[in-house]
């Protein structure tokens, strides 16, 4: 049990090594100089508490009393690194816990959870894409054997109307048939963080 508890122990130390290693040559690619522009910024709502581990029970509904208070303006590169870090969020902006509160978004994210069917993070990038991800980060439930993770598209305007978001995430799913989608996910979503991200392109997708 000693033995198999120390293979765990560096199995994640290995795991975080390269995650850091990733960030950093990462962010010295996208940092705003190398980019010749302004950076692409979204508002979100994006808890101030990172996780190591998914959380349960009690935490949950203090994460979720939390994020109506954190509305942020981010750089989609600074969230991917938060969220892929354990940060929870939100991909919308809302004033309150449900849905009926929705103020706006330009975010899709799809949580593929893999319970159905099985779809890897390369399998899902060598399909065809009608709207481009711009980022993928592993969830914590996420193993070397059965991947699970979320997939974030970014959008060039903003949308108030929830309908209309709920519209633009079906639009969204509707190009993936074969992919085992949790479809419980809504643009109100707690979107829990992770531990690592796998893809990263800066992606904007028009409107539809």
């Amino acid at each position: 049990m000693e033995r198999l508890n120390e293979m765990i122990q560096n199995f994640w130390e290995e795991q975080k090594e390269m995650h850091e290693q990733f960030m950093e040559e990462w962010n010295n690619l996208f940092n705003k100089e190398d980019k010749g522009g302004e950076e692409i910024m979204v508002d979100v709502l994006l808890d101030t508490v990172a996780y190591d581990e998914k959380p349960q029970g009690a935490t949950i509904g203090a994460i979720a009393n939390r994020l109506p208070q954190n509305q942020t303006t981010i750089a989609i590169n600074d969230l991917a690194e938060a969220v892929s870090n354990g940060q929870s969020w939100k991909a919308s902006v809302l004033t309150d816990t449900n849905n009926a509160s929705f103020v706006s978004s330009s975010l899709v994210a799809l949580d593929i959870d893999n319970k159905d069917s099985y779809t890897t993070v390369d399998e899902f990038m060598a399909l065809d894409h009608k709207y481009q991800p711009c980022f993928i980060y592993e969830t914590f439930s996420s193993t070397t054997e059965h991947e699970r993770f979320r997939v974030v598209y970014a959008f060039d305007n903003t949308i108030t109307d929830y309908s209309t978001m709920v519209a633009l995430y079906n639009e969204v799913i509707a190009q993936y048939p074969t992919v085992d989608i949790d479809l419980s996910v809504d643009p109100g979503k707690i979107l829990f963080g992770g531990r690592t991200l796998r893809y990263f392109n800066m992606a904007i997708n028009a409107v539809p």
